[in-house]
């Protein structure tokens, strides 16, 4: 079960200011408008729900993933019907956590956060976040080949792992979701020129070993998707479905050395999808 898309609605109608030299709108230029903007705002309603169930038939059909608990939402105005869901894969005991929304139609959104203020609990957790929204001077544009984003992004666990009681893996998702809306981040076109990318010391507090965690974020491996498949095709353009997996601090390093991050992730495609499942303890590649 995906979050169900809800478009933002906060289109304002124009007032009508006569000012000097300028004709005034009559009545029926006004309803005129008014019916064009109730249409438009039908059309983009009626395509993100054909997206919304595209998506969630896809994840179902061909990734055999049975996304059914909604785990997190985040806010309605930043992303709206957007958060994070979770579900079972039908062919396997993989545990998979995953955005729901990125590829939405409104997205990028172009909407900035200022004056931002954060709560948080003992453990060093936010609970609580206040700010102040604007239009972004600047918002990022990707290509208008994409879904949104053009991507969702998923986190693997095995079923039986002991960390799944905690809520680590919607930390990260959150991490990488502010990443993107506020740091105006590309993340399809990172990962098609690159191959891979780094995303390093993702604060967790208790509910992480040593704290923190760092992740290689790789599009699924093939052995995942349908045959000849390395994207899916959306009412609104191309989704590739990228998993953020868990790297020891050893491959980080490697990672960040010269061509390490080549190397690793050379590796990571030899092994193939056991080492996109993020488990506990797992031990580093050998890399040399």
């Amino acid at each position: 079960m995906f979050i169900r898309t809800k478009l933002r609605s906060d289109k304002k109608k124009k007032e009508v200011v006569d000012t000097k030299g300028k004709k005034k709108q009559t009545e029926a230029e006004k309803k005129e408008e008014e019916k064009r903007e109730e249409k438009q705002q039908k059309k983009e309603e009626e395509l993100a729900q054909k997206v919304y169930d595209v998506r969630e038939e896809l994840y179902k059909t061909q990734l055999h993933i049975n996304l059914d608990d909604v785990v997190w939402k985040l806010h309605s105005v930043l992303w709206p019907g957007g958060g994070f869901v979770k579900g079972l894969s039908s062919k396997s005991d993989v545990l998979y956590w995953s955005t729901s929304g990125l590829s939405n139609p409104d997205m990028p959104n172009g909407i900035e956060v200022t004056d931002t203020e954060y709560t948080y609990d003992e453990y060093g957790r936010v609970i609580n976040v206040r700010s102040k929204m604007r239009a972004m001077a600047d918002p990022l544009r990707v290509s208008h080949t994409l879904a949104g984003y053009g991507v969702e992004i998923v986190v693997a666990t095995k079923q039986d792992d002991p960390l799944n009681a905690t809520s680590w893996q919607s930390t990260l998702l959150e991490s990488l979701v502010q990443t993107l809306f506020f740091g105006k981040w590309d993340i399809y076109q990172a990962i098609e020129r690159l191959g891979s990318y780094t995303y390093q010391d993702v604060e967790f507090g208790e509910d992480f070993p040593n704290g923190k965690g760092s992740f290689l974020l790789t599009p699924l491996d093939p052995s995942q998707l349908p045959v000849d498949k390395n994207h899916f095709e959306l009412p609104n353009g191309k989704l590739k479905i990228i998993v953020a997996s868990y790297i020891t601090p050893d491959e980080l390093k490697c990672a960040l050395k010269g061509q390490g991050g080549q190397l690793l992730l050379e590796k990571f495609e030899k092994l193939g999808f056991q080492y996109q499942i993020s488990p506990h303890g797992r031990e580093s590649v050998k890399l040399r």
